[in-house]
């Protein structure tokens, strides 16, 4: 069941009351600072609802369909009925763990730390075709990906951002390359320019109006460790080591750091969707804020999934959670303004 939160301390803990000091004199100095929260739990709820399988890293909301990486097969699962949620079809077995979705169209792209990626026709959606594979020698260790437009953009690792023409879904050719300095972990993109965590080297802002020459226009660090990030209203989200990270980029070649929000354990996956932000935090579970002030981002519910959350997707009410040896997990928030 969901764990109720708990109410907030008025008690300031020292570093936060050192870390409020520095934030006065950065102010009085004229220096941007993070707005810092610690982690204190609004009074909402996450509901369980029911979940579907075992080992799942990677899912992707669709209607009445949720995909789902399970081990090293794709699979698809009617959620229709959010108690019981079915699947309905699979894919055979891939080379390595699918660890990340993307959905474009009628096609879907499965992504693999090792393996490349899988290329799927889901013009019906509750049967699975395979109908092509993409995969570079030049790639290292992939490890998020995203589709807009005619493109693929795929953090691939200490082998950096790589752009990929899908113009032709089904035959994935590359266009370019940016290098990182340390670790592409994450990217988010939103129409000219391209987000890129590069670990715990913070962000990297990427001009991509001409996909074959993307070129490097600015970047900012973060608080934590730079992973997975979510793009909405001129902000960028980063699961952010141990919180959620928030920028405001709505001058591209400034990107400004406005907050930081602390959660438990790490934060694998993070999603935005209508003014909420939801993160997966491992053992901890699941997270999800209120960001219609992206300064100041509010908890609004927390749920102890069942396994490890992953990854997760938003239709909300409903949450679907990639929770690990647990499968996929299907929750429910009780919220105030519940959309």
């Amino acid at each position: 069941m969901g764990a109720r939160a708990s109410s907030p301390s008025t008690t300031i803990p020292p570093g936060l009351r050192a870390l409020f000091v520095v934030g006065i004199f950065s102010l009085l100095l004229g220096v941007s600072t993070y707005r810092f929260w610690s982690a204190a739990p609004r009074d909402h709820q996450i509901v369980l609802e029911g979940h579907e399988g075992q080992w799942v890293y990677a899912v992707k909301a669709a209607g009445d369909y949720v995909y789902i990486g399970q081990g090293s097969r794709v699979a698809v699962v009617d959620v229709r009925d959010p108690d019981q949620p079915r699947l309905v079809d699979e894919s055979e077995d891939g080379r390595d763990p699918v660890t990340a979705l993307a959905l474009h169209g009628h096609t879907l792209y499965a992504l693999s730390r090792k393996g490349g990626i899988r290329i799927f026709d889901v013009s019906s959606p509750d049967r699975l075709r395979e109908v092509g594979t993409y995969w570079s020698a030049d790639w290292g260790w992939l490890e998020d990906f995203t589709v807009v437009g005619d493109f693929l953009y795929v953090a691939a690792g200490w082998a950096g951002m790589w752009i990929l023409d899908i113009r032709d879904p089904q035959d994935p050719r590359p266009r370019s390359h940016l290098a990182v300095r340390r670790y592409a972990s994450g990217v988010a993109v939103d129409g000219a320019y391209a987000y890129v965590a590069d670990w715990d080297q913070g962000i990297h802002v990427v001009d991509i109006r001409d996909p074959d020459s993307p070129r490097r226009v600015a970047a900012a660090d973060t608080r934590g460790r730079a992973g997975k990030m979510a793009y909405q209203d001129n902000t960028i989200y980063v699961a952010d080591g141990g919180g959620l990270g928030v920028l405001d980029v709505s001058t591209p070649s400034h990107p400004v750091p406005i907050a930081y929000h602390r959660t438990p354990g790490w934060t694998f996956g993070i999603a935005a969707s209508d003014g909420y932000v939801a993160l997966a935090c491992g053992e901890p579970g699941l997270w999800l804020f209120d960001v219609h002030q992206p300064a100041a981002p509010r908890v609004v519910g927390i749920v102890d999934t069942p396994g490890d959350g992953n990854k997760v997707d938003l239709a909300l009410p409903y949450l679907y959670v990639a929770d690990g040896r647990a499968g996929l997990t299907v929750a429910r928030w009780e919220g105030e303004g519940e959309p």
